[in-house]
């Protein structure tokens, strides 16, 4: 529910730059204005809800690079950021000061959150906070939904559990799983017949954001998953073992790739030399992804 603030209100139309608070009474009302501390904790909210799985790394850094983006046209005094600017137009907000604990505040969240990125390549790029935070989203569809819809949804969160059990060993098992909890994530959305702003359908479309953000992230890492499925030859070339991690990623392409070219000058089928020539692109659009991304 916390990340929910940052996921929407930190958005483009405010420069990617968190709002100060979000009024809720006696009308929803915006404070777009922002200091190095909200600036900060911002960029620490991406990195939490990464580590929860509520978002991708691919995610996380777009939305770290979009607020470093932002924070890099303000204007500052000595180095240092005004406390308060306003998010639509990035002017510093009058009384121009500077605070000493915001800008402290700021210097200690950077520091976490640099600690943090540099973790990133010896991640695994999909992992068990994946499921574990899809399925925290389904736990707050059901505290919200109607005791009349409980049932219906402690169902569907056996099936998403048997889904996710046991954890996958292999990509293409993980992106197999992904799709039965969008699936399932899909029916949830189709029957339901709230309004958007209602609270059951607001974590319903949080729940199928989720789901399509690790896809993506599996499409975009590991694009071979997309293959058609492998003549009987070359088998071999269809998926990693295990789950790699980032850098991991970027490095074992070194060795597949070799294998592919080794294989290429051997006698086949057009069909087995056509997969593997599409097989050897995706590999190679996979490691220049991965080697970019670190």
């Amino acid at each position: 529910k916390t990340w929910a603030y940052f996921e929407q209100f930190v958005v483009a139309a405010d420069h990617w730059l968190p709002p100060d608070n979000f009024q809720e009474q006696p009308g929803p009302a915006i404070a777009h204005r922002t200091s190095p501390t909200n600036m900060g904790l911002a960029q620490l909210a991406n990195l939490a809800a990464w580590d929860f799985g509520y978002i991708s790394a691919g995610t996380l850094i777009g939305r770290t690079s979009d607020g470093f983006q932002s924070m890099a046209s303000l204007e500052r005094h000595q180095g240092h950021f005004y406390n308060w600017y306003d998010t639509q137009t990035l002017r510093p907000l009058p009384p121009r000061y500077i605070s000493s604990v915001d800008s402290g505040n700021l210097s200690a969240h950077l520091l976490t959150l640099r600690a943090g990125l540099l973790a990133l390549p010896d991640q695994r790029i999909v992992g068990d906070r994946v499921f574990d935070g899809l399925i925290d989203t389904l736990d707050l569809v059901a505290d919200s939904v109607p005791e009349s819809g409980k049932a219906d949804i402690r169902r569907l969160r056996e099936l998403m559990e048997a889904a996710c059990r046991p954890r996958a060993a292999t990509l293409s098992l993980v992106r197999q799983q992904l799709e039965s909890v969008a699936g399932v994530a899909v029916t949830l959305n189709a029957g339901s017949s709230a309004s958007p702003d209602d609270e059951p359908s607001a974590w319903l479309a949080a729940l199928l954001r989720q789901c399509r953000d690790a896809l993506d992230e599996l499409r975009h890492l590991a694009p071979w998953l997309e293959l058609p499925v492998a003549p009987v030859e070359l088998r071999e070339f269809a998926d990693f073992d295990g789950i790699p991690t980032l850098r991991g990623l970027a490095e074992d392409a070194i060795r597949r790739l070799a294998e592919i070219d080794s294989r290429l000058e051997r006698e086949m089928t057009d069909e087995e030399r056509q997969w593997l020539a599409e097989c050897r692109s995706s590999i190679t659009s996979s490691r220049d992804r991965a080697s970019g991304r670190i």
